[in-house]
């Protein structure tokens, strides 16, 4: 895991994010700081990518989904709706 997360942080998305089009919602984990994605790593993003929003979620380092699974659900349940609403 820590192999994987090290060739991640050398490749560079930032590029690449001016041509998302779909709305985007970055999560970060408050205690994210293994170097993939922490706190100001999501800031740039958020600031890179069109229609992008970011959540910092609490109590938890990069892998909010499976240490805060029930928080990390009802994220993505709230931004889910929330483009459904938009389109309709």
């Amino acid at each position: 895991m820590a192999a994987r997360a090290r060739l991640i942080s050398t490749v560079d998305m930032r590029p690449d994010c001016e041509r998302i089009a779909a709305p985007t919602l970055i999560v970060t984990g408050e205690r994210d700081l293994d170097h993939v994605v922490p706190v100001e790593g999501a800031a740039e993003y958020l600031r890179l990518i069109p229609n992008a929003r970011a959540v910092v979620l609490e109590r938890t380092g990069h892998l909010g989904s499976i240490t805060r699974p029930d928080a990390f659900a009802s994220l993505l349940r709230e931004f889910v709706e929330e483009q459904r609403h938009a389109a309709a």
